[in-house]
């Protein structure tokens, strides 16, 4: 199909794009679309899926929209998307070397304080620690760590029924 036909063909299906420049702004553009204002946000990192597919439950629990950031410093439109919710309390999924102390420090020269880091030496272990938030029941997901096809695809599903999402490797249980 040419360019015309699929866009001719996207507007007739009645499908609407949600999208950015880049991956930080699609995501805010996501959060424009979704929420007015919010008490919650989460921040992953933008350059690797695991923290963030990890932090869909607990998102889900609270409305809360999952905003991405670069590792070294607070992403812009990101900073502006929350100060335009008016979010009061900000998890951060992963730990400094995915989401570096200079975040936090963004975050609160922004005015934003209540800010929880919810991490563990790696993907794995922060994956059960974002699972510890969810007081989930005796169910949960297991995909791998290593690529984010798996863990995409049930993430909706273990969001609905909170359940949380954890990391393992191909051949060994962490």
């Amino acid at each position: 199909l040419s360019p015309m036909t699929g866009m001719a063909l996207e507007q007739k299906a009645g499908t609407k794009r949600i999208a950015g420049q880049d991956r930080y702004e699609t995501a805010v553009a996501i959060s424009q679309k979704g929420w007015k204002t919010s008490e919650y946000a989460i921040i992953a990192r933008g350059d690797d899926f695991a923290d963030a597919l990890c932090a869909g439950p607990l998102a889900h629990k609270y409305n809360a929209p999952i905003l991405l950031t670069q590792p070294g410093a607070l992403d812009l439109t990101t900073l502006a998307e929350l100060k335009r919710l008016g979010v009061q309390k900000v998890w951060i999924a992963g730990g400094t070397g995915a989401v570096s102390q200079q975040v936090e420090m963004d975050l609160g020269t922004a005015g934003i304080f209540n800010i929880e880091r919810i991490s563990g030496s790696n993907r794995y272990e922060t994956s059960v620690e974002i699972a510890k938030k969810l007081d989930a029941g005796s169910q949960a997901v297991l995909a791998t760590g290593s690529d984010y096809p798996d863990a995409l695809s049930i993430s909706v599903i273990a969001s609905k029924l909170g359940m949380p999402i954890l990391l393992t490797q191909k051949n060994s249980l962490p």
